[in-house]
């Protein structure tokens, strides 16, 4: 089972599924089609977004595994730490 995610710092106004057709599916190797997160972005500033994967040959037997990673993940991303030093 290969898994892939994005994890967004700050929230997408959604997500949605566009799967290929047959002849797409043929054209692109079998892939299924892609996920799209759909947002507002003002040309020229930056956009941040954090993408990866994992398998079940390591780290992540389960989809529910890989759920939870980006589910940990994504609340890090959006709460850093934060080290003051004091002199």
């Amino acid at each position: 089972c290969i898994e892939t995610g994005a994890v967004f710092p700050a929230t997408v106004k959604g997500a949605f599924a566009q799967v290929f057709s047959e002849k797409e599916r043929k054209e692109r190797g079998d892939a299924l089609g892609h996920v799209l997160a759909v947002n507002d972005y003002e040309p020229g500033a930056e956009y941040i977004y954090y993408w990866g994967s994992g398998w079940s040959k390591y780290g992540f037997e389960k989809a529910e595994d890989w759920t939870n990673y980006l589910k940990d993940y994504a609340e890090k991303v959006r709460n850093p730490l934060v080290v003051t030093v004091q002199k």
